[in-house]
């Protein structure tokens, strides 16, 4: 096991401690799964491990299957625009948390890789939005759904049109609001963020009666 794979499984088991023993007897959960789609970005330290290792610990979460990742894309800052550039990707997940819930875990998970919210808009180790959430929307402070910029944000919609491009927010296609952002030339694809091994794992969603292959991080 490489060191990077040792440090994964070191973090999903200090995640997964902190959860209820039997999340099936705990409230906080939907009827049937539904799809989120989540945007990542790193600007601080090895942007590209640390966008890795937050997707192997969203695939951990429990009752929530990853089914998606986009390629990494590097990306101006938004917002404050004195700070080192971003690596942002978008990824699909299936899951039977309730939003708030699911959020929570992207929370806890942020903080096992170190972030510190200090400054608005701020350089960040690690970043996870929960962009929008499948028959689910909020205008609670602190869940707002779907994500109040995603319409506005090319780091955001350049990578979710490559999992998502029929996804439609707040009236139109995610690929028609991109198709009106001029600064989605300033973004750069940098790879992919997953690829197969020989030994894939398969999880089946009965929602949508389909296979979708598990896909392991590599460095």
């Amino acid at each position: 096991m490489s060191g990077a794979e040792m440090r994964d499984s070191e973090d999903v088991k200090n995640v997964r401690l902190t959860e209820s023993a039997s999340a099936h007897s705990c409230p906080g959960h939907a009827p049937a799964p539904y799809l989120v789609y989540v945007g990542l970005g790193a600007n601080l330290g090895d942007r590209r491990a640390s966008l890795r290792r937050a997707l192997r610990l969203l695939a951990h979460v429990e009752d929530t299957r990853l089914l998606r990742v986009s390629s990494f894309y590097e990306t101006p800052p938004w917002g404050n625009e004195k700070q080192p550039p971003f690596l942002n990707a978008c990824a699909a997940l299936e899951t039977r948390l309730l939003p708030l819930v699911f959020l929570r875990r992207t929370q806890r998970i942020e903080r096992a890789l170190g972030r510190v919210r200090k400054e608005h808009w701020g350089p960040r180790t690690i970043d996870i939005d929960l962009l929008f959430a499948e028959g689910f929307e909020s205008a609670a402070p602190e869940l707002c759904l779907p994500h109040p910029y995603l319409h506005e944000r090319a780091f955001v919609l350049l990578p979710l049109t490559e999992i998502a491009s029929g996804l439609i927010v707040r009236g139109r296609k995610i690929d028609e609001w991109l198709a009106d952002l001029s600064e989605s030339a300033a973004c750069c694809k940098c790879g992919s963020a997953y690829r197969p091994i020989k030994n894939k794992r398969k999880a089946f969603s009965s929602k949508r009666k389909a296979i979708f292959s598990c896909w392991n991080m590599v460095e």
